[in-house]
């Protein structure tokens, strides 16, 4: 699988310089060393610094406990950790950026002639090892070593166990760790009471979660990487046009011929009033305010001049909202007031029960009573 590499050495005070690598082979290392693929003669690189490897189809980064560490998209990689690469990442060693290039990773990787026939055959018969959805181990004396999750095993148990389908020996896992579960649509992790929990992509996983291409699980101090070599085809699917997803068009809403308010009258007047214009409409009290207080200063007149009254328009209005709320309060009845229940309270079994007790108590106070009496004649 081709590969290239562009450098860009940026040393402060020095002109930047700019290096192609292309290799075709599966591992590369890098260092201060002379023997590495590539040679970086800067004393803040370590001899042997970082490797980067090749295993069925993806590309790995790991840093090989160098002194001052390896950047990846500019986050510190963890010493002897690994970490998938991917097309167009960019690695950082102290003033040497490497963008790394590898068409086959890309999104456009299969051709734009494949046929759906092609994609979607090599989708649903991904029945090879090497086409499986995987964990790879990215640390650990296990580091390196997968994890395929066949179709016909609907359930993973991964543990410290022995009678786990993943048996991974490592003291911080609890022999029953994390469940993976798969359906036909999708695999989900989940939590299984384990005692250190299950973290996907820095969050902690607290209910079944779906995983996908390319996410981190951290079970203790264990670090996995899922690998689903189908995903890069399913991502072509969409651009094909005969497995386009056809989006239905809007159907309007069916319409009752019964009902009164689609009538021919009615709908001919809806056209009529569309076509008037702004002055033959009556605006509302609401959108109008200064029509509104010339409407009513109009009917406050008429009222002031019918009751023959000498109070100022205001003090009749007043006056007549006072009269109007004296009235509704003694109108309208009141809903916080619950009316009394007059009907006889009934016996309940529990009061009997009560009431026979206490009578057997009093018998046999006065029976000891009796006694004492009696024994003391």
């Amino acid at each position: 699988m081709d590969v290239s590499l562009h450098v860009v050495m940026d040393i402060p005070g020095k002109e930047i310089k700019r290096f192609d690598y292309d290799f075709s082979q599966s591992t590369i290392s890098l260092g201060r060393d002379e023997t590495n693929d590539v040679q970086i003669p800067l004393s803040t690189v370590s001899r042997n610094h970082c490797v980067l490897r090749e295993e069925h189809g993806e590309w790995f980064i790991r840093d090989l406990k160098s002194t001052h560490g390896t950047k990846l998209n500019g986050r510190l990689l963890g010493a002897g950790i690994d970490k998938r690469l991917r097309h167009g990442d960019e690695i950082d060693l102290i003033h040497f950026k490497i963008n790394f290039k590898c068409e086959a990773l890309a999104a456009d990787e299969v051709k734009e002639s494949s046929s759906g026939d092609e994609l979607v055959s090599r989708v649903l018969g991904s029945s090879l090892a090497e086409d499986l959805p995987y964990l790879r181990v990215m640390n650990g004396p296990d580091q390196g070593k997968h994890y395929r999750l066949p179709p016909d095993l609907n359930e993973v148990l991964i543990g410290r166990h022995v009678d786990c389908d993943f048996h991974i020996n490592d003291p911080n896992i609890s022999r029953h760790h994390a469940l993976i579960k798969r359906d036909w649509t999708e695999i989900t992790i989940r939590d299984n009471q384990s005692k250190n929990g299950v973290v996907l992509n820095q969050q902690k996983v607290k209910t079944p979660t779906l995983l996908r291409d390319g996410d981190e699980i951290l079970l203790g101090a264990l670090r996995l990487t899922y690998i689903d070599p189908s995903a890069k085809f399913l991502g072509r699917l969409d651009d094909i046009p005969e497995l386009a997803t056809q989006v239905a068009p809007e159907v309007a809403p069916s319409l009752d011929p019964e009902d009164p308010l689609l009538s021919p009258d009615r709908l001919d007047g809806a056209e009529e009033h569309d076509e008037l214009s702004p002055d033959d409409l009556e605006p509302s009290a609401t959108a109008n305010p200064d029509r509104l207080e010339e409407q009513q200063k109009g009917e406050r007149g008429e009222e002031g001049e019918s009751a023959g009254t000498n109070l100022a328009p205001d003090q009749n209005i007043a006056d007549e909202n006072r009269q109007n709320a004296k009235a509704k309060e003694n109108i309208a009845p009141d809903k916080t007031k619950k009316p009394k229940d007059k009907s006889p309270r009934k016996i309940a079994l529990g009061d009997i029960i009560w009431l026979g007790i206490g009578i057997v108590l009093l018998a046999a106070i006065a029976f000891a009573i009796w006694f004492v009496l009696t024994r003391l004649d």
